[in-house]
């Protein structure tokens, strides 16, 4: 049986661009066209704040829009996204990303996407609770893959 040809078959592109911050940013559009897999993954590097669940915390969530420019951003449910143990669950917003406790840094998260086919573009957005003396660091990537790619599709250095 034939191996997966890993960098012919997937697209890693930045979904948030790494830097310290302490305040919300929505991440970049990422294009789905072509493809019928979408996930995200977090890097989150050294957490210097002492954070408290609910009063101290990094969270984010995902938005779909049928433009680039998410005039009409719908943020996903639960339903819409999944880990390793299946959906998330039934509420209204997917908190996919909920960084409240110093133990969390220097690690990956990953959450997939249920590509909705009304919706082409999707982006991260992060959101912080509280009030941050330290930075955190971490980027964001999207993972696309399984669609139909054309040879350019691929970046290897955005």
């Amino acid at each position: 049986m034939p191996g997966l040809d890993s960098i012919n078959n997937l697209a890693v592109k930045l979904a948030l661009r790494p830097d310290a911050r302490t305040a919300d940013v929505n991440g970049l559009a990422i294009d789905t066209k072509g493809y019928d897999s979408l996930a995200f993954t977090l890097a989150v590097g050294v957490i210097q704040e002492v954070l408290s669940d609910g009063v101290m915390d990094f969270t984010a969530t995902i938005q779909k829009s049928a433009t680039a420019a998410f005039t009409t951003a719908v943020t996903l449910g639960e339903s819409e996204v999944f880990d390793k143990d299946g959906t998330l669950g039934t509420g209204a917003t997917a908190t996919v990303f909920d960084i409240h406790d110093n133990a969390d840094d220097d690690t990956a998260y990953s959450v997939g996407v249920k590509i909705d086919p009304d919706y082409r573009y999707y982006r991260v957005v992060s959101n912080f609770t509280g009030t941050f003396t330290y930075a955190i660091d971490y980027c964001i990537l999207a993972i696309l893959s399984h669609g139909d790619m054309p040879d350019d599709s691929i970046e290897m250095n955005p």
